[in-house]
């Protein structure tokens, strides 16, 4: 988990402005999931309260952690 950490905050530094989840590819988004969630600034507008995750196979992956995770827990 600290290379994912390492890694994000490499990517951070790289980019001037915000990240933009439709500029960054499926890896760095898989990354910023798993460190910040999907309430990160990437994912989350805070003004229309919407996710938006940019590739269909992140948005699966969130939906397949949150069924885990329900299912598991009970």
């Amino acid at each position: 988990m600290l290379v994912e950490i390492k890694e994000l905050e490499i990517l951070r530094k790289a980019q001037l402005s915000e990240l933009d989840v439709h500029q960054i590819g499926i890896s760095a988004c898989r990354i910023i999931l798993q460190i910040e969630g999907p309430y990160s600034p990437v994912f989350y507008n805070e003004i229309t309260r919407e996710k938006n995750f940019g590739h269909a196979t992140i948005l699966f992956e969130y939906y397949w952690i949150s069924l885990s995770f329900l299912m598991s827990d009970g």
